[in-house]
């Protein structure tokens, strides 16, 4: 296979750049990862940054400042773990030594190929896969947000596009829609405490969901009773969400 580096004085490997020979280490590997970090530069006539910042820098970089927002209340527990999940499915693609300014496109397409693998070594869903490749997308967007590792933008954007909406529809299509009947419902409030029975009438009255639930205060449950009206901000929105109160059978 052809060398882009030349072997000089038997130990160093070497390019010559605008007329200049520049080196860049005594190990192949590392050599060209620090070759392709400085080749743009190189090229241009303009001296390299000193940036010696590595894949697990960014990774560790990227989950304190995640951390930091679970910590404030602003990330949820679920969303962190989903990052911490694709932060090591990356470090798993590529070494965690490569210079992330020498990252380029067939590393972000191995980082692709990982994401597809579960725990298993099987694929995931197509759905899952496309949310991974939107948290790999936001990690190393992260790197050169206020020039805070980086100070250009990585080659990610096609290696980590999303999967197309056509995929994303077919696989929809093929899935049994997620539908109860009103007896199905009933049966459920039959057998349900009425801890359970509250949270799947505000669900099918109220359209309410998960985190919504979580969230209700009793204060504002106890106005909606009065008013007929359950009015309060979303969590994750602040937007206000209005449901007129419908009473069950």
């Amino acid at each position: 296979m052809k060398r882009n580096l030349t072997l000089k004085q038997g130990k160093y490997w070497a390019k010559k750049i605008r007329g200049k020979v520049h080196y860049f280490g005594t190990e192949y590997d590392i050599a060209m990862q620090e070759y392709l970090r400085q080749k743009p530069y190189l090229e241009s006539g303009v001296s390299p940054p000193n940036c010696q910042c590595t894949v697990a820098d960014l990774l560790n970089c990227f989950l304190d400042h995640r951390k930091k927002k679970l910590d404030e209340g602003t990330l949820s527990k679920r969303t962190y773990d989903d990052y911490f999940e694709v932060c090591h499915l990356i470090a798993a693609s590529i070494s965690k030594l490569h210079s992330i300014e020498a990252l380029t496109v067939e590393h972000f397409e191995s980082i692709r190929r990982g994401l597809m693998r579960a725990k298993n070594k099987k694929e995931v869903s197509i759905k899952r896969f496309d949310v991974r490749l939107g948290y790999a997308r936001t990690i190393f967007r992260f790197a050169s947000i206020d020039n805070r590792l980086i100070d250009r933008q990585l080659p990610f954007q096609s290696a980590l596009a999303s999967v197309p909406d056509r995929e994303l529809r077919k696989y929809r299509q093929s899935k049994p829609k997620r539908l109860l009947t009103a007896d199905e419902i009933k049966q459920v409030l039959e057998i349900s405490d009425a801890n359970f029975k509250a949270i799947v009438l505000l669900g099918i009255n109220g359209a309410l969901n998960n985190s919504d639930i979580k969230t209700l205060k009793l204060a504002t449950a106890k106005k909606a009773l009065q008013t007929g009206l359950l009015e309060y901000p979303r969590e994750k929105t602040h937007f206000m969400q209005s449901q007129n109160e419908q009473k069950a059978d």
